[in-house]
Formats: C-alpha cells, structure tokens, sequence
C-alpha cells in the first residue's frame, strides 16, 4: 500500500469514527479490506505489499454504536473463559455479541450473555479474541484484543497423590472441577473478590448431583477469602457443592457469604464417605434445610479438628459444623449464630447412628441450648 494513499485513508476513518479509533483497530481496519492483487500479479507474490487499499470497504468497516468494554481471558485446561462488560448506553438496541477468534466469528447467533467458554483450543497455543456489539443486524467497532494461552491450568503438579495439581490463585482454585478425581494443594492465599467470582451468582462450586467430586484437596494451611455464592434456587453450594469418598485438609475459608437452599456449606454442601481434617470457615449462609457452618450434610464421613464460625439461617436440619451427620465427629466446635426452625443445633442440627466425641459448640454465641450431638459450653468454658 502506498504511503500517501494508506495516510489519506487513515485520516478519512478516523474523522468518520468521531474519535473512537485506536491505532490497533485502525491498522486493522486498512489491511482487513485491502483487495487481493496477487491473483492478478502471481509472479510477485509477497512483493507488493498486503493489498490494494479500498477506501470505500474500511468505511462500511466503521461499525455503530458503542463496542464492549474490559474483554478479559482466563486460561484453563484445554478451554478459555471470556468474560467482557455491556457496553456504555446508546440510541441503539443492543442485540447481543459477536466474538472472534483471530479475527474468525465464533458463533452463529448473537451472544446474550456477557461470558464465553472456548473449550476448542489446544495446550501451549496462543489465541487472539475481541468482541463487537450488535445493534440488529450491525456491529459496533472492535473492543480491546486480548491474546491468551490455555495450560493445565495449575501452578504445578500431575494431580497424582504423590504429585498433586499446585493451586495458586483464583482461575486454578476454579479449574479443580474440570478434574474431579485429582489430587490438589494449595500453594498461596487465594483471594475470590475479583470477576466473575463476587458479582451475580458468584463462586460455582466444585461438584454437583451428576459429577461429585471425589479428589483430595490440601490447603496446607493457606486461605480462601471472600468466597460469595448467591443461588438462592440452588441444592449443593459451597465451595465444594457435592463431594464423594474426597478428602479435605488444611483448607479455612474466611469472610464467606453463601446463599443456597437445600444442602448449603462453606467448604462443602454435601459430604459421603472420606475424610476432612484441620479445617475451618467464617462468615454467613442463607439456606433451607440441611445447612452447616461446614458442611450441610455429612454423611458416612470422618470429621476431625473442625471450627465454624459461620451465621447461619435456615429451615430444617441447620447446625453451627453440619445440618446433618450420620458420621464420625471428634475435636470439632462451632461458634457462629444459628437460626432455624426445625432440627437447628449448636454444633449438628440432626444425625443418624453418630459417633460425637470431644466436640463443643458455645450456647451464648450461637444462641443454641441444644444440638443433636456434642457439648454445650459457655464462651469462659471454651476459651478455658
């Protein structure tokens, strides 16, 4: 393309988007609508340039309204989340998103949502995406590019007992559900209060009535915070919605907010079989029935050094540690308000052929005199 002429278009585009082009999307605009002269040259093909200009294609280019705004890539395990915001209002209706993959439209329809998983990607590889508005039938002008490459997804590791996937930060401690049989350990404090994970419905826990999880997750003492769940219409929230025969260590959980209904936890909502040692959780959950400070409903497990010191509010079978137990418990306390109509409990709400031992719940902060298990003491007794 010729000096002159590509400055003389340029100028033309820039004057016609009122401001908007970005250097990027204006380079992109001119070598995107060049006419191919090599079909016609073929003896010197790559010689002359990336195309003849066409000043009136880079103008029908210029798209209407305003573009998406913030297009962010999360990298996982063969796949790639893609999250972006609406854009800033206009005169016109906004019909949905388009999203490209090197400069390749992606899907057939307009995308409603404000989010996109890409999971035909390969490992290793580095894709390139941006999304555009649609207004009816038209498109906005491109929103930022954002260039991303998928991984295992893990800070480490091959999720084998001896060699478990290495969890260092939020899109890792996300990415555990993609393999529900693994082992994990958490490397470092992982803080939730960032997008997509504290606005709308919040985390999505790990495991569920069709898929449970049934890895081992070590948290070697390190945090989780800011963990937020808002499913109201939910059963099996909590970080872990539904686990089997899975194993927890060292995993605390700090400044929890959770809404669910049946079967709601902070670290998990449903527990069978397998184990959970030296783990804790504070905060809040709004549930229905089968709710805990730490798990909802335990069932065939073993639960030792536990504390809760979680608000709870529920309906029936709601406790300070588990809404229901029907396993082993021993060196557990709990200390968080607990509200419930039916079957409510200082440390367990209700169980079934339990075994209890050493366990307390504090019968002035959780505003519980009884409990289906354990021992009711005072604040001066515990810190005793």
């Amino acid at each position: 393309m010729a000096s002159p002429h590509c400055s003389g278009v340029a100028a033309l585009l820039i004057s016609a988007a009122y401001g908007t082009m970005d250097a990027e999307t204006l380079a992109d605009i001119i070598r995107l609508t060049t006419d191919d002269h090599y079909a016609q040259n073929p003896n010197y093909t790559g010689q002359l340039g990336t195309g003849r200009l066409n000043a009136y294609e880079a103008l029908q280019y210029l798209g209407v309204g305003n573009p998406p705004k913030n297009l962010t890539a999360m990298p996982g395990n063969e796949m790639i989340l893609l999250q972006w915001e609406a854009p800033d209002s206009d005169t016109f209706v906004l019909s949905g998103y388009n999203l490209y993959r090197e400069n390749v439209l992606m899907n057939t329809e307009p995308l409603i949502e404000t989010n996109y998983q890409d999971s035909i990607v390969i490992n290793c590889t580095t894709y390139s995406y941006f999304v555009k508005s649609v207004y009816d039938t038209l498109e906005s002008v491109r929103s930022n590019v954002v260039q991303v490459t998928p991984n295992s997804g893990f800070a480490g590791g091959s999720g084998t007992n001896d060699d478990p996937y290495l969890v260092e930060n939020a899109g890792q401690l996300y990415n555990v559900r993609f393999y529900p049989g693994a082992s994990f350990k958490q490397i470092a404090d992982i803080n939730l209060d960032l997008a997509p994970w504290n606005v709308d419905e919040g985390w999505e826990p790990i495991g569920n009535a069709q898929e449970h999880f049934s890895g081992s997750y070590d948290g070697d003492a390190f945090l989780i915070d800011n963990l937020m769940i808002n499913r109201p219409q939910s059963d099996y929230v909590g970080l872990f919605g539904y686990a089997d025969d899975a194993e927890f260590t060292n995993t605390g959980i700090i400044n929890a907010l959770i809404e669910g209904r049946d079967y709601a936890g902070v670290i998990a909502g449903k527990l069978i079989n397998g184990s959970i040692k030296q783990c804790y959780a504070e905060g809040m959950i709004l549930g229905n029935s089968f709710s805990g400070g730490v798990y909802g409903m335990i069932e065939n497990a073993t639960v030792s050094n536990q504390y809760a010191s979680v608000g709870i509010t529920g309906n029936y079978n709601v406790g300070g540690l588990a809404g229901f137990s029907s396993g082993n418990i021993n060196s557990c306390y709990s200390s968080g308000l607990v509200s419930g109509s039916i079957n409510a409990g200082g440390l367990i709400g209700s169980e079934e052929n339990p075994v209890t031992e050493n366990s307390f719940w504090n019968i002035e902060t959780t505003a519980q005199i009884t409990s289906s298990g354990g021992q009711a003491l005072t604040t001066a007794q515990m810190i005793l």
